[in-house]
C-alpha cells in the first residue's frame, strides 16, 4: 500500500458487529495509527443492528479509533474493503482500493446466495464472474489473510505481483486466558469448528 504524506486510509467495516473479520480490521486501523498513518475507521449498516450514534462494538471500543460516515475523495486516499463488502467496491473508485481477504469461505458464501445457493470448491477453478477481479478492476491491491486466499484469487485472475500477504494476530485475551489453564487436567480431546473445513471434519 503506497502513501503519500497527505494519505488517508479509510478501513470499512460493518458497524455494531463482532467477529473474527470486524476484529482484524481493528486491529489494522490501530496499527497504521501507531505507524502514523492518518487512518479511521469507515462503518456500514450491514444489518438492523446498527446505530450510527454509537457504531462501534463494545468488544473494540478498548483500540479508542476515530471513525467517520464521509470519505473525502481523492485518488491519494486509500479504502481497505473485507471480502464480505466487496460489492462496494465499484463505488469507491475515484479512491484507491485494497480488497483484504480475510475469509475466502465467508465470500463464497455470498456468491452462492446471490446466485441461488449454488457452492463452489474455492480451489476447483475460477468462480463465476460475480465480482470482476481482472483487467476492469487492475488497480485493485489484493491482501490475503492466508496461503489458502492467495491461492483462491490468483486462481481468479489475479496477478501474483497484485496479492500481498498481511495475517493477523491474536487477540491478547484470548492468550491471557490460555496463560490461566492447568495444563496437568489436558484430557486428549480435540476441539475443531465444523462448519470451517467441512469436506473433512
Amino acid at each position: 500500500m503506497r502513501l503519500f504524506p497527505d494519505s488517508k486510509v479509510y478501513v470499512l467495516c460493518p458497524g455494531n458487529t463482532a467477529s473474527g473479520g470486524p476484529e482484524l480490521l481493528h486491529q489494522l486501523c490501530s496499527q497504521l495509527l501507531q505507524f502514523g498513518v492518518n487512518a479511521q475507521m469507515f462503518y456500514y449498516k450491514a444489518d438492523s443492528s446498527f446505530n450510527a450514534a454509537a457504531p462501534v462494538h463494545k468488544f473494540y471500543r478498548k483500540y479508542h479509533l476515530p471513525y467517520t460516515f464521509n470519505a473525502e475523495p481523492s485518488a491519494r486516499n486509500i479504502f481497505v474493503v473485507p471480502e464480505v463488502s466487496g460489492g462496494l467496491l465499484d463505488s469507491m473508485k475515484v479512491f484507491r482500493r485494497v480488497f483484504w481477504w480475510l475469509s475466502v469461505d465467508n465470500y463464497i458464501d455470498n456468491v452462492a446466495n446471490s446466485i441461488g445457493g449454488r457452492k463452489f470448491n474455492a480451489l476447483a477453478g475460477a468462480m463465476p464472474k460475480i465480482f470482476y477481479f481482472g483487467n476492469t478492476d487492475s488497480d485493485i491491491e489484493h491482501w490475503a489473510q492466508s496461503e489458502y486466499a492467495r491461492q483462491f484469487v490468483m486462481l481468479n485472475g489475479v496477478p501474483e505481483y497484485q496479492i500481498y500477504m498481511v495475517e493477523d494476530y491474536l487477540n491478547q485475551e484470548f492468550l491471557s486466558r490460555a496463560a490461566q489453564i492447568d495444563l496437568s487436567r489436558k484430557e486428549n480431546f480435540v476441539a475443531y469448528n465444523p462448519s470451517k473445513g467441512f469436506e473433512v471434519t
